[in-house]
Order: C-alpha cells, then structure tokens, then sequence
C-alpha cells in the first residue's frame, strides 16, 4: 500500500520533469516548414506543450493534499495572476478583441500565449524539485543550436533551412530559431545559466560540461551580427561576479570565465582571417575580434585566475572587494550616463567613428528603434485612460500605430508590430497596471530565488533576458525561456 502511494505520489513530478526537459530540449530545435512558418510552429508547440503537462500534472495531483506555499510564492502566484486579468480587462477595452486574444496581427504573443505561459510556470514551479542536471539540457539544445548556425556560417545548410527565404536577407536567420536578434535572445539565457553552472556546480562533470558549452557560447554573439545579446551576456556577467562576490564561492572561475570569453573572440578573429567562418560582424564584435587589448585582457583575467586559485584570498579580503566591486559598478554607471549625456546634448557634432550608432541617439538609433520608441510612447499618450491602466491589447501595436500613425509609417517606409522594448510594450498593451504586475513577478522572483544557490543560476538567466528585452522584442521564440526560468527559479527544495 505505501509502495504504491509513493509511485503515485512520484507521477506528478515526473511528468513534470519530462515536460520541462520538453521545453529546455526539444522546442528550441522544433520547426515544421523552414524559416517560413517558425513563429508560428514554435508558438504552437509551446501552447500545447505548456497545456497538456499542466493538464496531466493536474489530473495526477488532484487526489493528494494540499501543499502549503511560502507567502512569497504566493505572491508571484498572485502578480502573475494579477497580470493575467489585467490583460484580459485590456482585451475586452481593445478595439481588436481577437487579435489581443490570438495575436495573430503580431507576433502571436496574444493573452492566449500568456496564460500557455502561465501554465508552463505553474506545473514547473509546483511539480518540480530543484535539480541542476536540468540546465544540462538546455546547454544540449544550445549546443545543437550553435552548431547548425555555424555550419550555415560556412556554408554547409544541411537541411535547406533558408529555401524560403529572400537571398538578400538569409544572413539575417540563423539555426533553427530564426532572425539573429532572436538567436543571440537565445544564447543571452542560456550562456548566463551555464556559466552560473560552470562557477558554482560543486559536480565536476557539470562544471566542466558547462565551461566547455559557455567557451563555445560566446561563438552565437560574434556570428549573430545583432549587438542586442551582448547587453545580457553583459548583465550576467555581471550578476555572475556579484553572487561569487557576495557569496564568497569560487572567485577564481568568474575570472576564468571572462578569460574564456576573450579567448573564443581571438579563436573567432582567427576564423575570420583565414575565411573559415563567412559572417558580417558588427563593430562590437570587431573590436572583441581583432583588438590588441582582447590579448592583454585575456591574459591579464587568466593570471587573476591563477593567482586567486593558488591563494584563495577572498575570505581575506571579501569586504573589500565587495566595496570595490560595488563602487566600479556605480562608477561604470554614472561613466555611461555621463558619456550619452555629454555627447547627445552638449557635444552633439563630436566625431564618434564606428560607435557614432551606439552612442549618439536618434530616430534611427538601433536599426530605427528610436523611431520605433517615439511613435509607441506617443501611442501609449494617446491611449485613453482605461487603457492607460490597462492596455490597449496584447500583441495589438501594428493594428493601433496604423490607425494613428499611418502618415509617418507611411513615410518612412518603416512598419512594425512590436515597440522593440519588451517594457514599453507591455506598458502600452496591458497598460500601467500590467506592467507593474509583471515587475512585481520578477521581484517576488528574485525574493525567493536569492535564497537557493540552484535557483539563482536561473536568476542569472532572467536578469540577463530582460536586459537585453529592452531592446528587443517579445516572441514565441525565446520569451517562453524567461517564463521557464520563472517557473524554476520557484522551484521548491522538496
């Protein structure tokens, strides 16, 4: 009797674990007709993937207890809840009641996507214990992803994944997850996630598997041509350094790390030089490519390394360097703001070179995101105020800026469906309160997930993913990821 209570009892989470090795593995390789349907084919089979898990996690739970949940799970429970029915409230003030409901004008990120997404949170967070090998899977997928991208790259499309595209911009898709802004989306996750695996894993095997797949990572960044992942690989980085900081664990590998970042940049410039990998790079990736100073900074993190390894001073000097670490942070900060304020209001004829694009803004800033900024805000002022609270509808931006902008649309030559800042979108079509109700899931997230070193791995993961939202847009492609690494980072320990 007891035998066969604990079999059932061992359902639930199996399940469970088979639909999250679904989600990690399988959907980042699922495609069914090429480039030419993949948001829609990924966006299907994360909606249904997401639903019959739940559905059976569900089926095999209802008979047991009830389990008793942390009040701060709770509260994301709640604000992810509360998001829900704001953006169902702005389905129904929408002028577009079924394309907010499908997004089937957009990207297909409708309030349908975001309850798949709430489910897949749901049976992830309840149904799961806290497991490390888990990431492994994803590292296994990524890995996959990469290489097809690089076989492209050389010229080897195994499986004529470009067919359906224009021959002007197949270099603009990579892999099996489409434009190269969606790809580096991708690998601004999961390199974050498996440096956190290769830095804080107490497996050796795990370590090792995951610095050997993060050395390799940093490939999807330099072939990418999109600068948009650097800014998350650059937030996990640095979230990286400040957990070993804070935490006091394994220095000596965050200083590794960034030596194997700068060591694949020279292993890529080198690829370049002989013509192995044929790719138009971005001025970023040139600088990391060919700079004398990728040499000295690879050395230099290398020798930190050693030293740290062989003295082991942080315990020694652990305030310290937290004081340090927090100060350059603060200073890098105010350097940058200084930097875009100086020569955007003061010195604004100033000669910038190749960096005049990332430095000084204009309409045209980011490949006509400022633009994209400008009309979408001037939208949201628009918005009456029921739907300044509550949006004017999910994945409804292309049907509004139509109605109100189609001069300046129409002018520009420039049409979009998305505002190309995950924040400003949600804070047009689920309104104030619907941002403020998906901020809150991430705080009561990171609340929770601090106090586990397994979930803050995935920390790693969300923070560098919604940094790199900001200039990027929200998709059945890789946004799944974030909602995933939600689910995880409120994993219970038992």
């Amino acid at each position: 009797m007891n035998r066969q209570k604990i079999k059932k009892s061992e359902i639930s989470p199996m399940i469970s674990k088979i639909g999250l090795v679904l989600l990690l593995c399988i959907f980042p390789l699922f495609m069914t007709h090429g480039y030419y349907n993949i948001t829609a084919s990924k966006y299907y089979f994360f909606v249904c993937a997401s639903c019959c898990f739940t559905l059976f996690c569900f089926l095999m739970q209802a008979k047991r207890n009830k389990t008793n949940y942390s009040d701060a799970e709770k509260r994301t429970n709640y604000s992810f809840i509360a998001f829900l029915s704001i953006a169902l409230i702005g389905v129904l003030f929408s002028d577009y009641k079924i394309y907010a409901l499908t997004g089937s004008q957009g990207r297909h990120v409708g309030l349908l996507f975001y309850v798949a997404s709430y489910l897949a949170y749901w049976f992830i967070s309840r149904f799961r214990k806290n497991d490390e090998n888990d990431y492994l899977f994803l590292e296994a997928a990524g890995f996959l992803v990469l290489l097809f991208a690089v076989l492209q790259k050389s010229g080897f499309d195994l499986f004529n994944l470009t067919e359906s595209v224009p021959e002007n911009i197949t270099g603009v898709f990579l892999s099996t997850l489409g434009n190269a802004n969606v790809f580096v989306s991708f690998f601004a996750v999961c390199v974050p996630i498996s440096l956190g695996l290769f830095v804080f894993s107490n497996n050796k095997i795990v370590s090792v598997l995951s610095g050997s797949f993060s050395f390799f990572g940093f490939f999807a960044f330099f072939i990418s041509n999109s600068d948009s992942g650097y800014l998350g690989l650059l937030a996990g980085f640095w979230l990286l350094t400040l957990f070993a900081v804070v935490y006091k664990v394994k220095l000596e590998r965050v200083l590794l790390s960034f030596s194997m970042f700068f060591a694949s940049a020279i292993i890529f410039g080198i690829l370049q030089r002989i013509n192995i990998l044929k790719t138009d790079i971005s001025a970023i990736t040139e600088f990391f490519a060919f700079s004398h100073f990728t040499y000295l900074l690879f050395a230099a993190f290398a020798v930190l390394a050693i030293i740290f390894y062989k003295t082991n001073p942080v315990e020694r000097i652990n305030k310290a360097l937290r004081i340090v670490f927090i100060a350059l942070s603060i200073i890098a900060v105010l350097a940058v703001i200084i930097m875009f304020v100086y020569y955007n209001l003061i010195n604004t004829a100033a000669p910038l070179g190749t960096f005049e694009n990332y430095i000084r803004f204009s309409q045209s800033w980011g490949s006509e995101r400022g633009h994209v900024w400008k009309i979408t805000f001037d939208l949201f002022k628009k918005l009456p105020f029921h739907q300044k609270l509550f949006g004017c509808g999910m994945d409804t931006l292309l049907p509004y800026l139509k109605d109100s902008f189609s001069d300046q649309m129409d002018m520009t030559g420039f049409l979009t469906d998305n505002a190309h800042n995950e924040f400003l979108q949600y804070l047009v079509t689920t309104g104030i309160l619907g941002l403020f109700s998906y901020l809150c899931i991430i705080v009561f997230t990171f609340k929770i997930a601090l106090k586990s070193s397994f979930s803050r791995i995935a920390l790693l993961g969300i923070f560098a993913y919604l940094i790199q939202s900001s200039v990027n847009i929200c998709q059945p492609i890789t946004t799944p990821f974030l909602f995933i690494l939600i689910g995880i980072a409120n994993e219970r320990n038992s």
